[in-house]
């Protein structure tokens, strides 16, 4: 046993201090300094490669908007809104790029937010080297889209509701809303349903359709309509498309044969 006597004053009295179990009781394992330095090693490596791939799809979308077959303009409206909307949206966040599930997420954010941007700039774009005394066949306004969406007649499920606000000329998302909501198209109109509110409806007027943005426009009394080609998306404006404050995205989930507005 080993240890020494003190005396202790308060008590006047000598005690006895056993250094022995004090000394096993605190044994640390030592850590594994070279582990720990290949695991921080692993990990920075990986945020050094995610970091680029983000900076190659910014690289890349930037390339594809002054490719676009559009006015200087309308591209460099699309680029400036690509920055200060999107690129400074994911500035502000402090993603963890070391994670390739982040990383993965923020590429197809990028990639889908140009998309959204270009989708409402093009729409009353001119292409740059458009004849304007011929139109091209698919932006026809005397299509009959009713056709088109024939085999898409009937009611369906929405999975979600995005809510937008035009704020310093910026679309802003405000709300997003995947509750109970219901769409029923039927051609010359449709009708859409917000939890448990009544049946609204609007009563479309074929404008053109977009052979860049594969999406059909329409007139309404109370706001454009966009739909998606593949009818996955429709968006309803509170106006028309060039000056109004609001738009709803109604993204399309499953057909339900028992979906009727009543």
């Amino acid at each position: 046993m080993i240890g020494y006597k003190y005396y202790d004053s308060l008590n006047e009295v000598w005690k006895y201090k056993d250094l022995s179990q004090s000394e096993q009781s605190t044994y640390i394992n030592p850590i594994d300094i070279n582990l720990l330095e290949k695991a921080l090693s692993s990990k920075q490596n990986r945020y050094d490669t995610n970091v680029q791939r983000v900076q190659n799809a910014i690289t890349d979308i930037q390339s594809k908007i002054w490719s676009l077959s559009f006015s200087d303009n309308t591209k460099t409206t699309i680029n400036a809104r690509f920055k200060n909307e999107t690129l400074h949206y994911i500035n502000s966040k402090k993603f963890d790029y070391s994670s390739n599930s982040m990383t993965n997420q923020v590429v197809n954010y990028l990639y889908s937010e140009v998309k959204t941007i270009e989708n409402e700039e093009s729409s009353t774009a001119t292409p740059k080297n458009e004849n304007l005394y011929e139109v091209p066949k698919k932006n026809v306004p005397e299509k009959n889209e009713a056709l088109d969406f024939l085999k898409y007649r009937g009611g369906y499920k929405i999975s979600q509701v995005s809510e937008y606000s035009f704020e310093n000329k910026n679309w802003v998302l405000t709300q997003t809303d995947v509750g109970q909501n219901l769409f029923y198209y039927a051609g010359n109109y449709l009708y859409f349903k917000r939890g448990n509110n009544s049946w609204l409806d609007r009563k479309l007027d074929f404008k053109v359709y977009n052979s860049y943005t594969q999406t059909y426009y329409y007139n309404t009394p109370y706001g454009d309509v966009v739909i998606s080609e593949d009818f996955k998306v429709v968006t309803l404006y509170d106006g028309n498309i060039n000056n109004c404050s609001k738009k709803y995205e109604f993204i399309i989930e499953a057909f339900d044969k028992n979906i009727y507005p009543n």
